[in-house]
């Protein structure tokens, strides 16, 4: 099993000038066909350029994102390309070094936010400086925009907390809707290249400098076929990293807690397996049953396999259950 990557530094903003108050920072990778409507979802409320920096990082893309942005930001978004592929987490944390706000908002290509988000997330952020995350609720999106539903309610953020306990079994933020502080970037790290990546470093930010969510949906995730996620799933990185947050998780949440998210990691990378077994698909099967070795304790295997036998003898019992 790897080490757990460290977080990477982040120094502060170079030069005493003017600073805005926002940095929109839009990492983009040949998604050309939705950062149009990215782009004006963010100008239709932007303020001027002095209060809000709003700029496109292109990881080396192949289909040409310069020429949207030069269409639809007319003069007002800027244009970074990378001189080749460095990876989307690389990619996130370039947008954070090149960010000069206080206020950094990480906006992928794909996704979007609704009118008032700017306004609701500054208020937050007026009203309790001491925060370092500030977030909204999500719309879930398909690819053509019809929405599938949304992020739960977390009324325990809604006057500010350092509370982790919705998120134990889960991720109830996505990443449009989330506002971070540069300064905690600046004491804390960027994004460590993790697959859940986005979830540890909401938590990190909640331990250490506690969040504030607006019960309000303001921003569209969409969901959309084909991503990275496929890819690590089909390796079994997503339970091995889901294994590494928990290493990193202790001392923050309580020993059960931190113990019942490495039995997930376990069980995420034993699904998987039987899913891809299923499907036909031997070598991500073998990569996950791999994951499993690594990450599951004995206990965990003997509890694993005594429920497996235990379902084996009572689908027997009821084939078997005269009517």
């Amino acid at each position: 099993m790897r080490p757990v990557p460290p977080a990477p530094d982040i120094p502060p903003t170079a030069g005493e000038g003017h600073r805005p108050r926002w940095s929109v920072m839009i990492p983009a990778y040949n998604c050309a066909e939705s950062l149009a409507e990215t782009i004006r979802s963010v100008l239709v409320q932007a303020p001027g350029q002095d209060q809000m920096q709003v700029e496109v990082v292109d990881n080396a893309s192949t289909d040409d994102p310069e020429s949207v942005v030069a269409g639809v930001g007319a003069g007002r978004v800027g244009y970074y390309r990378q001189p080749q592929n460095v990876g989307a987490i690389p990619n996130f944390n370039e947008c954070i070094l090149r960010s000069r706000g206080d206020l950094v908002h990480i906006l992928h290509d794909d996704d979007y936010v609704l009118p008032g988000f700017y306004a609701a997330i500054g208020d937050l952020a007026d009203r309790y400086p001491q925060a370092a995350l500030f977030a909204t609720r999500s719309f879930y999106v398909d690819s053509s925009g019809r929405i599938t539903g949304a992020t739960p309610l977390l009324p325990e953020f809604a006057s500010g907390s350092r509370d982790l306990s919705a998120f134990f079994y889960g991720n109830p933020l996505q990443c449009p809707a989330v506002v971070i502080r540069r300064r905690f970037y600046e004491q804390h790290g960027g994004w460590r290249p993790l697959v859940p990546a986005d979830y540890e470093l909401w938590i990190r930010a909640i331990s250490r400098g506690g969040a504030v969510v607006s019960p309000e949906i303001l921003a569209c995730y969409r969901k959309s076929e084909g991503n990275q996620t496929s890819s690590h799933m089909r390796a079994g990185t997503n339970a091995r990293d889901l294994f590494r947050c928990a290493r990193l998780f202790e001392g923050v949440w309580p020993d059960r807690q931190v113990r019942e998210l490495r039995e997930r990691a376990a069980d995420t990378a034993l699904s998987q397996a039987t899913f891809f077994r299923l499907h036909g698909d031997r070598e991500a099967a073998a990569a996950n049953l791999k994951a499993f070795s690594e990450i599951a304790t004995a206990r965990l295997i003997a509890r694993r396999f005594a429920r497996r036998v235990r379902d084996s003898l009572l689908e027997f019992k009821w084939k078997v259950q005269p009517w």
